[in-house]
């Protein structure tokens, strides 16, 4: 007669579940280890080195919209952070607000992602092997995609929505003057006249209206739309920067996007 109360030492495996939410869960602790068993050697683990990748996308940032963007818990966060610290690969300062901290990469932290590639590499074939063909696409597209969720107003009788989209924000320094920068820029840049609104609300020719923005392109082939100097602007506070913020783009680029899906048109033009 078998022994139904004799132990063993194996570990149990997953369990198959037809909760959505327990199997990501599974499959995200699966891939954690897959990731965190290649990055061994460089002395990261992988969210670490997530962390380490992102500051070098997005510079200085707040330790709380860090975690926001990292889909990190605070003290998930504040763990992780703390070693990366101590190695000199972050600086966390206080911000104006002393309540606030603010967390930077370091150059010394930009050379260990940079070490660390080989094993992240690794890590991202053997993942992308393991899964079936198109999977891996949609995978990236379905975890950094929009969540969308919908609150009913009904004394207006309207449904309000709200979006969640992923930004990648893209840094170049270089060692010139602010001044000798933009006027580069600028230079590069056509300058879009809104009156073309106008024109074809009053019933112009859309092929001579069409003619008119490509006349409008510049080298870039892009347009300028409108300034802000925010630098300016923080001289009602007492603190003048060097900042200035440009609205470009293209509208004949545009409307190939918007012919296809209206809601496009909040992300163009572009701000930079």
């Amino acid at each position: 007669m078998e022994d139904v109360n004799q132990q063993t030492t194996e570990r149990p495996g997953p369990i198959p579940t037809p909760c959505l939410c327990a199997a990501l869960r599974q499959a995200s602790r699966a891939v954690t280890r897959i990731y965190d068993s290649e990055l061994r050697g460089t002395g990261l683990r992988s969210t670490q080195h997530s962390l380490l990748r992102l500051l070098g996308r997005v510079g200085e940032v707040r330790q709380g919209d860090l975690g926001e963007m990292a889909s990190i818990d605070e003290t998930t966060l504040t763990r992780n952070l703390r070693p990366l610290q101590k190695s000199g690969w972050v600086t966390i300062r206080a911000g104006s607000d002393r309540r606030e901290k603010l967390v930077a990469i370091t150059e010394a932290g930009r050379a260990k992602v940079e070490k660390a590639r080989p094993a992240w590499s690794k890590a991202q074939e053997r993942m992308r092997s393991a899964l079936p063909s198109g999977v891996w696409e949609i995978s990236l597209r379905g975890v950094t995609g929009r969540h969308e969720s919908r609150i009913e107003i009904h004394n207006e009788g309207c449904i309000m929505s709200r979006q969640r989209i992923t930004i990648e924000h893209v840094r170049l320094t270089v060692d010139k003057p602010f001044e000798k920068v933009t006027a580069s820029f600028e230079q590069h840049l056509g300058r879009f006249d809104p009156a073309v609104y106008q024109e074809l609300e009053g019933g112009r020719d859309p092929a001579a209206v069409r003619a008119r923005l490509e006349s409008m392109v510049g080298p870039s082939g892009f347009m300028l739309f409108r300034t802000s100097n925010h630098g300016v602007l923080l001289r009602i506070v007492g603190k003048p920067r060097k900042a200035m913020q440009y609205l470009v783009g293209n509208p004949l680029f545009a409307i190939e996007m918007t012919r296809h899906a209206i809601g496009a048109g909040l992300y163009a033009p572009c701000a930079c």
